[in-house]
Formats: structure tokens, sequence, C-alpha cells
């Protein structure tokens, strides 16, 4: 019907807004419009894995982990959404949590040089906390650790430079 067909516009041109915002580092414009096009269609899941990324990037990694679980239900083979909220967690310092994703995205990808990347940040996150409790010996393990993630990942794409300045 023309109303369905509408509101299927709507919803593209506030996605696509929202997609523009974001690349133009107007995160509260973003999330916004990803917000409107939840408003229009709450099941789109695309949209959760788009506004957590803003919401990430924005520095509400709780939130961000709560839209891109969303994501993770509706698709739990999407080994994006898994480091995007492994990237959530480690601003949250659920270290666990975080490693469980980056283990679900090596699983769902073994040879992701982006995932070899988001571990090794992740337990550079362990590490600093550790420094921080004195445990000096299990910070250096954590750190060699992080160094052989980051190692992996420029194997697997020298052009990473994320993990070159690791």
């Amino acid at each position: 019907s023309i109303a369905l067909h509408i509101n299927h516009r709507l919803l593209q041109a506030r996605t696509n807004r929202g997609v523009a915002r974001y690349e133009k580092g107007d995160y509260d414009g973003a999330i916004s419009d990803y917000d409107a096009a939840l408003d229009i269609d709450p099941g789109n899941a695309a949209t959760f894995l788009n506004r957590g990324r803003a919401r990430l990037a924005k520095g509400h990694p709780e939130a961000a982990a709560a839209d891109f679980s969303r994501f993770i239900v509706h698709d739990p083979t999407s080994e994006e959404a898994f480091l995007w909220r492994a990237s959530a967690r480690k601003e949250l310092a659920e270290f666990e949590g975080a490693m469980e994703d980056c283990a679900r995205a090596l699983a769902l990808r073994p040879e992701s040089p982006a995932a070899y990347t988001v571990r090794g940040t992740v337990r550079m996150g362990v590490a600093d906390q550790l420094v921080a409790t004195n445990a000096r010996k299990e910070a250096a393990e954590e750190w060699a650790a992080a160094l052989r993630d980051h190692a992996e990942a420029i194997r697997l794409d020298p052009s990473l430079g994320v993990a070159w300045s690791n």
C-alpha cells in the first residue's frame, strides 16, 4: 500500500541521514535519526548496529552495548557486532564479556585481523587494570598476549594501521 511505501522511504531517509551524520562526526544527529528510524520500524536490526556505533563514539558504551546485543539477537553470526560490543564492554571495564565477544568473533572468522586487534586492545585494558592493582607479573603477561594479538592482526593484514599503533 501507499502508506507502507511512504514509511519505507522515510525509514531509508532517516537511516541514510544517520549514516551521513555519523560519518561527519555528528553523533547526536545520527542518534536522533536512528531513534526516528526505530520509531518507524522497531525491528530494524541494522539500525541498532548503527545507533550503537554512534552511541559508542559519543561516549555512551552502556547504551551502545545494549544496541549491539539487540542486533546480535537478530544476527548471531555477525563478527562485526561482536567486535563492536567487545569494544563497548572494554570501555565499561567488562573485560571478561569483551573477551567472550572476541572469542565469538574469532569462532565466526578465525582469520579476522579486526578480531585480533580488538582482542589485543581489550587485553591492554586488562593489563592496565592489573597494573593499577599492583599485579605486575599478570599485567606483563597480558601485555605480551596483547602484542601477540596485534602481531597476528598485522600478519593477516599488514595495512591495518590500528594494530601497528598498538
